[in-house]
């Protein structure tokens, strides 16, 4: 098969177009055009977008993207490998035994006195706060706002309630 890159541009030259047509009327970078028609992908950030820019070229021309598709993918992108590799394999080995040794160090620990003795020291903050208010005397006294007598003007002192509320 004929390459990817020469079948668009003869395409697209059979139909008379310049590179900035094409890009103009797909929304694809002129430079991105004139790099699918001469093969080098380097300069699209992902296979991805490179399937997609090959899609929207190929149906702007009428072709069928299908096959062009098939065969930047056979061209240019590596096959998944089938197993791992020796590196990939051991590497995955002294994970998993770390792993391991991590899960033994865990159930080693007695979590029951774990949590008991941070219950306990939780609580003995708890009594230490309280005992030290107290005997300091704190939170004992109210604090005591002046009252107005008649005449006084001042802004924001409670003043005497009138006769009918005072008890005899």
């Amino acid at each position: 098969m004929e390459q990817l890159g020469n079948i668009l541009r003869a395409e697209r030259e059979k139909r008379e177009l310049t590179p900035s047509e094409v890009a103009a009327a797909t929304h694809i970078k002129m430079q991105h055009i004139e790099a699918i028609e001469r093969d080098d992908y380097s300069s699209i950030a992902a296979p991805a977008y490179a399937k997609g820019f090959i899609r929207l070229y190929a149906e702007f021309l009428e072709l069928d993207p299908a096959p062009l598709i098939q065969d930047y993918m056979d061209r240019h992108m590596a096959p998944p490998e089938a197993g791992l590799s020796e590196d990939a394999r051991i590497s995955e080995e002294a994970r998993e035994k770390a792993r391991m040794a991590w899960r033994k160090r865990l159930s080693a620990v007695p979590w029951s006195r774990v949590v008991l003795v941070a219950g306990g020291l939780v609580i003995l903050v708890f009594l230490v706060s309280a005992a030290s208010r107290f005997f300091s005397g704190e939170g004992d006294e109210t604090p005591v706002r002046p009252v107005a007598r008649e005449g006084d003007s001042a802004a924001g002192l409670i003043r005497e309630p009138s006769e009918p509320y005072l008890e005899p």
